[in-house]
Parts: C-alpha cells; structure tokens; sequence
C-alpha cells in the first residue's frame, strides 16, 4: 500500500470515526428520552420501540467501529 492509499484510509476512518459521534449523540438524545419517560410508559410498547431503535443504533456504531479496526489493521499489514 502506497502512501496515497494510506492518506485515503485515514481520510476515510476520520469520516467514519465523525459517523459514530454522531449516532452516539442521536442515541444519547434517544436513552435520555426514554429515561423521562413515567415509568410506566417505559415498559409500554412506545418505550420498547424507543428501546429498540437504541439498541439498533448501538448495533451500527458497533459494526462502524469494527470496520474502522479493520481498516486500520489493513494499514499496519500493509505497512
């Protein structure tokens, strides 16, 4: 891997590493919903599906994450 393909890389993991803050804020704002929510309605099917679209945003920051570590493991076996 060339120093150019290398540049691309780290361009293309900033970006990525920009995604997962942003997903993390979304969620951050979702969990602090949630939590607000009476407790009863937390355990209601609208908590669930806050719940649920928590965990799926959880599930991409995640997936994101092991795909920068796998970019960069690329980088260093190149290296």
């Amino acid at each position: 891997m060339n120093n150019a393909q290398r540049r691309k890389l780290d361009a293309i993991t900033e970006r990525l590493l920009v995604v997962v803050e942003e997903l993390a804020s979304i969620m951050e704002d979702e969990e602090g919903k949630l939590d607000n929510m009476p407790e009863g309605l937390q355990y209601s099917d609208r908590g669930q599906a806050f719940q649920d679209g928590i965990d799926k945003l959880q599930e991409a920051i995640d997936a994101i994450e092991e795909s920068i570590g796998s970019v960069q493991e690329a980088q260093e076996a190149s290296a």
